[in-house]
């Protein structure tokens, strides 16, 4: 049976035309992560056992759901070798760094989507997205595991910011990854395929996907790689590696940050690396560290609590010398949306160019939040739009210019003061998962600005916090 194996695989690589490189450099980067590193360095040779080709099993598993919504993705044989190609090359290392994860991941990813009802197999489509890499980020609008954009992450409870992206955070991003896969499951009544379409480019398109004529290479390209992975991680045989990693961990330990924290005072105090913590922490991804934040644990090796714990008064004390800030400064800048979320609906005669001005953004931030590879849009398609400020003269036409004011979004938040307005208001108690976003869409005519005007706090809030809401 394994030499039938390796024939077929041997045909598919002669069969082979070209490869998608992005998704290829996906998959490379994932296996060039620090925590593999880490492992080879930490597990030992007894631990590392490459085969390439992997065996079969003794017995093949029925296919699962998943597996059988995407099988149309195997027709295509120079396609599907592409994908092989992709983990046989190099003697297999990418299929062995992607089984090494897969052993730390999808254990998590198992558990939370068990608990929302949904198919475990959806576990395949961070090893599609990221690579299994946490720290994934593709330098526009998608970051972690699950290469979530930013504003659906804010939307779904995240915390996005200079300091904190907890996209970032497997646990985190994966219960926020299980309630989008959810809403999608219920939206197409089970239909895994348009699910995972709609994951991966958004409603508007699952909406209209044709399974023959699917119309974007790179989707079709991934799909088939899903498919790919789960017969090879289904039908092979492989160490399970599990206990190494949780051996790994076990060295490492959460330490309470009650102040705003440099990693240069961890370097400078307690010989700790920077490059060594950003690969254990990578939700932290700024200069410093925010105080008491309530979600993400920081971590440092376990040996080293205990010199933490008895110098921490000194580390935050720490400040960096005029130049370094300045530095930090500089490095930290990225365009994030400030503002809303909204969704636009468009209409008939309706371009980009026109709902960009209308709304005070940018032609390319539309494309970006929408997943859209060119400037065609259609009447009735569904845009989300980050920021949006639309302002309008008496002639209707949108003030632009107003709306392209810069906001300075710090200095927003630092001078926000309680403008309660008069009349009733409810008390509501926050939940564990909410964002502002979300409590104000549970009531009509109230937005997020209202509510930290009314309560004079800013968009960081916590559960069991108690908020007025006023009648609109």
């Amino acid at each position: 049976m394994r030499r039938v194996f390796i024939s077929v695989m041997l045909l598919f690589s002669f069969c082979a035309k070209a490869q998608d490189a992005n998704f290829t450099r996906v998959l490379e980067t994932g296996a060039e992560q620090w925590l593999v590193q880490h492992f080879l360095d930490q597990a030992g040779p007894d631990e590392i056992q490459l085969n390439c080709p992997p065996e079969l099993l003794e017995e093949i598993p029925e296919p699962s759901v998943v597996d059988e919504a995407l099988h149309p993705f195997g027709r295509d044989k120079s396609k599907e070798s592409a994908c092989i190609n992709d983990y046989f090359r190099q003697d297999c290392e990418l299929l062995y760094a992607m089984r090494l994860l897969s052993d730390l991941y999808f254990p998590l990813f198992e558990r939370h989507l068990a608990d929302t009802g949904l198919a475990t197999d959806y576990k395949f489509l961070p090893l599609i997205l990221s690579g299994l890499n946490s720290a994934y980020d593709d330098g526009a609008n998608k970051a972690g595991l699950w290469a979530m954009d930013l504003p659906r992450a804010r939307a779904l409870g995240l915390r996005v910011d200079k300091f904190v992206d907890e996209r970032k955070s497997p646990d985190l991003a994966t219960q926020a990854a299980c309630k989008l896969l959810k809403t999608y499951h219920e939206r197409y009544e089970g239909d895994h395929l348009r699910v995972i379409v709609a994951f991966l480019r958004g409603v508007p398109f699952a909406d209209r996907f044709n399974i023959d004529q699917p119309g974007d290479t790179d989707l079709v390209h991934r799909m088939t790689m899903m498919h790919v992975s789960i017969r090879l991680f289904k039908h092979t045989e492989a160490n399970h590696h599990l206990i190494t990693w949780l051996r790994i961990l076990n060295k490492y330990d959460a330490v309470p940050v009650n102040e705003p924290l440099y990693y240069g005072a961890l370097e400078s105090q307690l010989d700790l690396h920077p490059a060594l913590l950003r690969g254990i922490n990578p939700a932290y991804h700024g200069d410093r560290i925010p105080a008491q934040h309530r979600n993400v644990p920081f971590l440092i090796p376990a040996e080293q609590v205990p010199v933490y714990l008895s110098n921490e008064d000194s580390l935050y004390c720490y400040k960096p010398d005029e130049q370094t800030m300045t530095a930090m400064n500089e490095a930290g800048k990225r365009r994030e949306p400030e503002g809303e979320t909204r969704i636009y609906k468009v209409r008939s005669g309706d371009v980009l160019g026109l709902i960009a001005e209308r709304h005070g953004v940018r032609v390319s931030d539309l494309r970006n939040w929408n997943n859209l590879r060119g400037d065609r849009i259609y009447a009735g398609q569904e845009l989300l739009i980050y920021g949006a400020t639309p302002v309008s003269n008496d002639s209707g036409v949108p003030n632009a210019e107003k709306n392209r004011q810069p906001k300075n979004q710090e200095k927003q938040k630092n001078e926000v003061t309680a403008q309660a307005p008069p009349g009733e208001y409810r008390m509501y108690t926050v939940q564990s998962g909410e964002s502002l976003w979300l409590i104000a869409r549970k009531f009509p005519g109230v937005s997020a600005d209202n509510i930290m005007k009314w309560n004079g706090i800013t968009e960081d809030i916590r559960p069991g916090q108690q908020l007025k809401i006023y009648k609109p």
